[in-house]
């Protein structure tokens, strides 16, 4: 009995033994195609890192200064400064305790045809109704440059 228990084991043996064997074929079949599909792709992609470097060295060959496109086409372009003046750290525009300069209202009309009297008759605040009393005049004057 003991012999018929240890033939059994060597069947089942074998039987796995011969599965194995047939794993181990296709698993030889699948890393062939897959060596051949890395060369493919190892091939497609020293081509398109070919055409990549193609096309960059021709993007930074052309320019402004050697095509008719226009300064604003260029590619990483340097722009030019926008002001040589040397920065004082101050703000733009008048300074606080600047005397400031403007014109004076003058007394004498040259031409009295231009004079008109502004007048509101109503508040521009709360746009209530001004009453006699309460009309407000504006002056402006306007220089004529001949």
């Amino acid at each position: 009995m003991n012999l018929g228990f240890n033939s059994l084991c060597i069947v089942n043996l074998e039987k796995k033994i011969d599965k194995l064997f047939i794993r181990i074929d296709t698993l030889k079949t699948e890393v062939s195609s897959l060596k051949e599909d890395n060369t493919v792709l190892k091939t497609k992609n020293s081509s398109l890192e070919n055409k990549v470097d193609f096309l960059e060295n021709r993007l930074q060959r052309k320019n402004s200064s050697n095509r008719s496109i226009p300064p604003s086409k260029d590619v990483n372009r340097v722009r030019p400064n926008q002001s040589l003046r040397e920065k004082k750290g101050k703000k733009s525009g008048g300074q606080k305790g600047h005397a400031g300069i403007t014109l004076k209202m003058q007394d004498k009309v040259d031409n009295v045809v231009n004079v008109v009297n502004h007048k509101k008759y109503y508040c521009s605040c709360c746009r209530e109704k001004l009453f006699g009393g309460q009309v407000l005049l504006g002056r402006r004057q306007v220089f004529v440059i001949p």
